[in-house]
């Protein structure tokens, strides 16, 4: 399976066990229905005053740094220049809460450049909080080199609202006003795009030229 068809597939799962909710809950997910995405996939955790973690970690991505991921910055999957927005995008994962897909670039210690992506989905926890972040990383690269530093290209932000429950209307009913959908909008460089108000689902893209 090529990288778009195993982070399609984890993504469905993800919708399908979320239902008419805004995310499933960890203990929601089952493993065996990861697929192809299992070793690439991690799960972070929200810690308080403090960056997000990584709670567990499939076994490319720790190849990829070297080392065991458990416990360390989610920020440390990318080069130093884009740390820091990994964290606010990893934040914005639970805080509002949205889906994250990022088209990234892996460049290692002999100049290859490869592509890549990243996709985020929230998850809640066993007491009702959005805590924990569901993640898949996927590089181009023949095998996971320690020396490969990744960066974002750009960024499709889906700030999600809670799916409305089917049901049929009793005696009359007015007709409900059509919906417009979710509004997409790029922004360029390293600006960051104004929020719109999170009473309704939207999109956004966020493009990097660096």
């Amino acid at each position: 399976m090529n990288r778009q068809d195993i982070l399609g597939d984890l993504s469905e799962y993800w919708e399908e066990v979320r239902g008419n909710r805004l995310a499933p809950r960890r203990s929601d997910l089952n493993p065996n229905r990861f697929g192809a995405a299992l070793e690439h996939m991690f799960i972070l955790e929200s810690v308080e005053d403090g960056p997000l973690r990584i709670r567990l970690a499939g076994s490319r991505l720790c190849d990829m740094m070297g080392m065991e991921a458990r416990g360390m910055p989610a920020r440390a999957m990318f080069a130093i220049p884009d740390q820091m927005r990994a964290d606010d995008l990893f934040s914005e994962v639970v805080r509002h809460p949205a889906c994250i897909d990022m088209d990234l670039t892996g460049l290692s210690g002999e100049a290859a450049q490869y592509q890549g992506s990243m996709m985020l989905r929230p998850l809640f926890d066993d007491l009702g909080a959005i805590t924990r972040v569901l993640g898949c990383l996927l590089i181009d690269a023949p095998r996971y080199e320690t020396d490969i530093a990744i960066t974002i290209d750009t960024v499709l932000i889906h700030t999600l609202r809670q799916k409305p429950k089917s049901a049929t209307p009793a005696g009359f009913a007015e007709a409900q006003a059509a919906f417009t959908g979710p509004h997409l909008r790029s922004v360029s460089g390293s600006a960051r795009a104004p929020r719109q108000p999170l009473t309704r689902s939207h999109l956004r893209v966020v493009s990097s030229n660096d």
